[in-house]
Order: C-alpha cells, then structure tokens, then sequence
C-alpha cells in the first residue's frame, strides 16, 4: 500500500506544469549502451531556474539518445544542447494545456485509486484468511481438547496436567490428530500447566489483592496460549471474581465481573458436566449484579440457572456454596422478582449440610435469620463464625465473614 502511494506521488510529480522540476524527466527510460535505463542514472539532473531544467550526461555520447527520449515522451517539450548540457525550457500553461494537464492529473489519480483499492483488496482477503484460519484453530481447540480428555479417562488419565506425560505419538494415537498437532497441543499444555501453578500460587496469597491481580494476569497468558484448557478458563473467571469483589475502583470492578462471566461462560462450553464453570459464571453474574441495577434485574434468571447446574452436578461442591449463592439471590432480590427470605433460609440451612465450616455460609444464613427477625438463631451463627478453626485455604473468605458478622452484631445489639 506504502509503495503504491508512493508511485502515485511519482507519478504525479512527473507531470508537467508551469514550474520546472527535476522528477519531470528522472524516470524516463533512454536507450543506452543497449538497455532502457532511468535518466536519473544517466546524468545529474536540476532546476536551476523556475522554469527550466538542465541536463548534464556523465557520458556525453548519450546526449543525442537523451534528447530521443524526451522528445519520445508526452511531455511536449524541445530540448537544446551545447554538446555539454542539455536545457529545458518549461513554457507558461495556456488554456488548452490547463485542460490537458486536468485530464492528465485525473487520469493518474484514477490509476492510483484502481491500484491501491486492488492492494487493500487482496490485504482484506489475505487478513480475513488469516482470522478465519486462527478462528477455525481456536474453534477446534475446545472439540479437540474434549475428545483427548475423554480419551485419556479411557486411557485412565484423570487431569488435564497428564497431558504433559505423553509423547506426541501417543497423543496422536488416542485422539486422531497429526504427530505435529499433538505436539503443539502438548506444548500449549505444558505451558499453560505452568501458568495455573503459579497462579495457584498467587491466588493462594490473595488475601493480598495484588496477588490476586497478578494471578489474574497470569491465568489471562495461559489463556492466550491455550484457549481450549478448562481449568484455565474456571480459574480466571474465579480469580476475576475476587478482584471484582475487593476492588475499590468502580472500572476495575465492571471489568473483573465481565471477564469472569466471559470465562465462566467458556468454561461451561468447554466442560458443562463439571461444576466450576458453572459456579463462577453465577458468581460472577451475581457480582456484577450487587453493584448495577440493570445487571441484577437481567441476572436472576442466569444466576438461579448456573447454581441449580452446580446442585444437580455435586450438592457438596466447595462446602454447599451454590446453596449459599442461592440464600443470597432469594435474600436480596425483590420480592416482585421472586425474593423470598424463608427460602433463602431454606437454602443456606440445607448448605450447612455440606460446609458447616464455611464461614461465608453461616455469615448469610445469619443475615437471612436477621431478616426475620430470628435474631436468636443470627447470634447463634455469629458466635459460631467467632469460634470457628480457620482453615488456611480459605482464610481470606474467613476474614472477610467476620468482618461482617461484627457489623451485623453490632446491629442486632442497637
């Protein structure tokens, strides 16, 4: 495209008007020593005045084939010679040639045009080929990726990491693909298994939200290298989820709740028989949901959806947290919307089934308890988050249960 502009600036500086100028005569091709060769290689060309050109051969034998040349050409000029140099002398534009020089210019602009609507053509072609091509690779990641897992349960392979153990030929073998796409799929699984373990090891920290930003952004390259790996896709959407929910800066929130619900979504697309996608995508839906009106009236529906997904999967996933989610939508969504604070008790008591431990659990059925008025049983829930073993793992969500069980203590006291 570059080129092509520039052949047009070419162009159009040979053209001739009043006003004299070396790139009129520069590219026209004289008859010398047996080749068509540029003058600019023939001779030194200037413009030492307004309106003439002069001309001095390096080889002055060449002065009667330069003078050919110009008069050969659709400039319209008569060169004169002192057996040295050759001049040329630009007349003033009349009328007619005013015209002439119009149609001259259109013409050129037109050829330029033509040229360089046919280069962004073919870019335009050559670019959508590439997307389409990187399109179909990504697309044929996540069936690829599923196939293999399903093969190496077969194989008796029970992660997603046991990819890393096989050769390529071996992969080849279980899944139908070629040796060299197997081995760029082992290669995107060990990379990307590299990436999940040191963001484990960030998001293990994240009761610093620094850490929990940087895992973020290190879960975002396994990403990039490897589309199709469910953990990575859960993983970012949870840890999206925890910087959402910590944040103090209102964009920063929005974008965390919005990646976590892209990922969430992929998750589920990649693996919809598994639990965690299905859990941080509701989370996420519902993270965004506490902070925006208009995201909590369109999210009920999606957040009840994912969570009912996690209970017909596995009730007990992460200590019955999907009843958890549920106590809450039922507590806080209006009534018109299909709130109700008995069945969030409901809810958050059949949880304790699975995570009387979970502080986070005992902190909302306290709050639902509140609501009606059994403010009793909250204080029983409130004491019980107090006196609770924190379990490391989950020492932030401790942290932040008690955080509120005080607040809500200190309310039920007033």
């Amino acid at each position: 495209m570059k080129k092509a502009i520039e052949a047009l600036k070419h162009e159009l500086a040979s053209v001739r008007t009043g006003r004299a100028a070396p790139s009129l005569v520069e590219e026209l091709e004289v008859d010398a020593y047996g080749a068509a060769t540029p003058l600019v290689s023939l001779a030194a060309i200037s413009a030492p005045e307004p309106r003439q050109i002069v001309i001095q051969p390096w080889d002055r034998s060449l002065i009667k084939a330069i003078e050919k040349a110009i008069l050969a050409s659709d400039l319209g000029l008569t060169p004169g010679n002192d057996g040295a140099v050759i001049r040329l002398n630009i007349p003033a534009l009349n009328e007619e040639r005013r015209k002439e020089l119009v149609k001259q210019l259109h013409k050129k602009v037109e050829e330029g045009r033509v040229e360089i609507r046919t280069l962004r053509r073919h870019a335009h072609d050559e670019l959508n080929e590439g997307i389409e091509r990187a399109e179909n690779w990504f697309r044929q990641i996540p069936e690829v990726t599923n196939e293999l897992v399903e093969a190496f349960i077969e194989e008796g392979f029970l992660s997603y990491d046991d990819l890393t153990f096989l050769e390529p030929a071996q992969m080849a073998e279980l899944s139908g693909l070629s040796e060299e796409q197997a081995s760029n799929l082992i290669a995107f699984a060990e990379a990307a298994a590299e990436r999940v373990a040191e963001a484990d090891n960030l998001y293990a920290h994240r009761g610093d939200l620094g850490q929990a930003r940087q895992a973020v952004a290190v879960l975002r390259q396994a990403r990039v290298e490897d589309f199709g790996n469910y953990e990575v896709a859960w993983k970012l959407a949870r840890a999206d989820y925890y910087v959402g929910e910590h944040t103090d800066n209102d964009r920063e929130r929005d974008d965390s709740f919005r990646e976590g619900a892209e990922t969430g979504k992929k998750a589920v697309e990649l693996q919809g028989g598994k639990p965690e996608g299905h859990f941080w995508l509701g989370a996420n839906y519902g993270g965004a949901a506490k902070y925006s009106l208009i995201a909590g009236l369109s999210s009920i529906e999606d957040i009840q959806k994912e969570m009912d997904a996690v209970l017909k999967i596995d009730p007990s996933f992460q200590a019955g947290s999907a009843y958890m989610v549920l106590g809450q939508l039922n507590l806080e969504a209006p009534g018109i919307l299909g709130g109700n604070k008995q069945k969030a008790v409901e809810y958050l008591e059949k949880g304790l089934r699975y995570g009387s431990e979970n502080a986070l659990l005992r902190l909302n059925l306290a709050q639902a308890y509140h609501a009606l008025n059994r403010d009793r049983d909250a204080r029983k829930q409130i004491d019980y988050i107090m006196s609770m073993k924190i379990d490391p793992a989950y020492e932030p969500e401790y942290k932040d249960a008690v955080v509120q069980a005080k607040k809500l203590l200190a309310e039920l006291k007033s």
